[in-house]
């Protein structure tokens, strides 16, 4: 199928739009994220430590946890072949892992865990995400034992599990809706094959793609097409030169404007839009 204009897709791109717009907010930092929070009525809990940074909203009974991105991806892009570490029985990205650890006990020294008891939220109603590496260190953040989610919704994330830790982790119980745009190159990040340029690890994304489309489609993994798929790692490997010219030579060659949290907010919207306006 080529769209899923349902009920329980309509829900699933409001959760998903509420994400969408933490996750562009959060890079303005505290103050436009609590504005935010003002403005959906929620309670807001923002944390940071050096270039990490996160923010949590408890409305509605749910509890939704948006963790930023890297604000420098030509470094992202240069550590992605990082060594791989042990994180709670599983082998995922070192760079992440150690993000992950970071923020899990910044949240739990914020009071995030008596916050969500004192307004009720049900067990599980949590739901983590995240732009760029923001979305990976959402999925790794999953698996402390207190911030079991409902779901976790990323935006272009880049792979962060060893090949075989990812099928563990996509049988742990909730989903994860990583949300990619056509050309964009760092969900193609770490690469999984040339190991001997870019590190012996190997690397997998724990679920398949959602694929937004301009025409605000939305397109499961199966549905994108092998040239779609080629595109995509072709992309990889220019963010790779770009980092190596830009490192070398100052060079900036602007391939990333299909990676920014506004284009997918726009399409996140724009697909949101379109479900509503189908039963409208």
């Amino acid at each position: 199928m080529s769209s899923m204009a349902d009920d329980s897709m309509r829900d699933m791109m409001a959760r998903v739009k509420i994400q969408a717009r933490m996750a562009g907010h959060i890079y303005f930092g505290r103050h436009k994220a609590e504005q935010l929070a003002l403005s959906l009525g929620a309670h807001c809990i923002y944390v940071e430590d050096d270039h990490l940074a996160a923010v949590a909203f408890i409305f509605r009974g749910v509890v939704h946890v948006s963790v930023a991105g890297t604000d420098d991806l030509y470094d992202a892009a240069r550590n992605l072949s990082a060594t791989q570490m042990p994180y709670h029985g599983l082998k995922a990205h070192g760079g992440f892992v150690e993000a992950a650890d970071v923020l899990q006990k910044q949240f739990a020294e914020s009071g995030l865990r008596s916050m969500i008891q004192r307004h009720g939220c049900g067990d599980r109603e949590l739901i983590l995400g995240g732009h760029s590496a923001g979305g990976a260190i959402a999925e790794l953040l999953a698996l402390t034992d207190w911030l079991t989610p409902r779901e976790v919704i990323t935006f272009g994330a880049p792979r962060v599990f060893a090949a075989g830790s990812a099928a563990t982790y996509r049988a742990m119980g909730w989903p994860v809706h990583r949300f990619v745009i056509a050309g964009d190159p760092v969900p193609e990040l770490p690469l999984r094959r040339f190991r001997c340029l870019f590190g012996s690890a190997r690397y997998a994304h724990a679920s398949s793609s959602l694929e937004l489309t301009s025409e605000g489609r939305v397109l499961i993994g199966q549905e994108i097409g092998i040239c779609r798929r080629m595109v995509r790692r072709v992309m990889s490997f220019v963010l790779y030169a770009q980092a190596f010219v830009g490192f070398f030579f100052g060079v900036r060659l602007g391939v990333l404007r299909l990676h920014s949290i506004e284009k997918y907010l726009w399409r996140v919207s724009k697909a949101s839009d379109r479900l509503n306006n189908s039963v409208g």
